[in-house]
């Protein structure tokens, strides 16, 4: 992937995942892969495209505003990044994931969860399950 490209795939060549600018899209449908992939690690990037490409413009916000739009696994294979990740996104808005059956699953995701530093009890609670439950209520 070339640079002229690289920044506008940030978020969909531009677009809320799922098309459009995400008006209309239920929270459900608009899952981000593992641990959100590059989405939620570069956003500086990706706004920056959004400003000053007018190819990375087709979206109606920054990309970054539709974030906490986004559901985003927890499978991401070390503490701190998951940590940026919920700082980033929000406790809210990650579920516990493990890619059971694939190769690249986590065999302890609770263990990985409970090593992320400064985790509070309401964050832990939150990815551990009342977001899925909330996800698929």
């Amino acid at each position: 992937m070339g640079a002229r490209r690289g920044a506008g795939r940030a978020a969909g060549r531009g677009r809320a995942p799922g098309g459009g600018d995400g008006a209309g899209i239920g929270r459900a449908q608009r899952p981000a892969g593992p641990g959100g992939g590059y989405l939620p690690y570069y956003p500086g990037r990706a706004d920056h495209a959004h400003r000053v490409r007018e190819d990375s413009r087709t979206c109606a916000r920054p990309p970054s505003e539709y974030l906490h739009e986004l559901w985003f696994d927890s499978v991401v294979h070390d503490p701190v990044t998951l940590r940026h990740l919920i700082d980033r996104v929000g406790p809210g808005q990650v579920v516990l994931g493990t890619d059971f059956p694939f190769d690249m699953g986590l065999d302890d995701p609770l263990g990985l969860l409970d090593a992320v530093p400064d985790l509070t009890p309401e964050e832990r609670d939150a990815v551990a399950g009342a977001n899925a439950e909330r996800l698929l209520s």
